[in-house]
């Protein structure tokens, strides 16, 4: 667990900003708090929600392999990141979930990086099976 350590004035900051201070909130946003998260942040947001589409999908499946779990969140997220909607046969009895986890995968596109050779942001099929099992 990584403790935050901050002077008097970051902390005296924070609290102002939490309790509604206007301009605190500006100087945190605008100064304390990075423009854009560290690599390291990214990738282990985007792993927890990828553990969390998997538990998804092996709960309304039973039996399933994390290998196939992989698979089916590999071409679900190529079809959300190419403009269609979720398919996957995987997905096919979870009428409200597909929804929930069309929206997860949609919004983890917003912030994934491209692949460097690629270009694709979900990532691969490789990848998700290293993050699920």
């Amino acid at each position: 667990m990584r403790i935050f350590a901050a002077d008097r004035l970051t902390l005296d900051l924070f609290a102002a900003a939490i309790a509604g201070d206007r301009t605190a909130r500006e100087i945190v946003i605008g100064y304390v708090l990075p423009t854009r998260l560290p690599p390291l942040a990214r990738k282990r947001l985007r792993d927890s929600r990828i553990l969390t589409l998997a538990a998804y999908v092996s709960a309304q499946s039973p039996g399933i392999t994390p290998y196939e779990i992989a698979d089916a969140l590999r071409k679900a997220g190529a079809e959300i990141e190419g403009g269609r909607a979720l398919w996957h046969p995987a997905f096919a009895d979870l009428d409200t979930a597909r929804v929930e986890i069309s929206a997860i995968i949609d919004d983890m596109l917003t912030w994934l990086e491209p692949h460097a050779r690629t270009g694709e942001r979900w990532p691969s099929l490789e990848t998700l099976y290293r993050i699920i099992h």
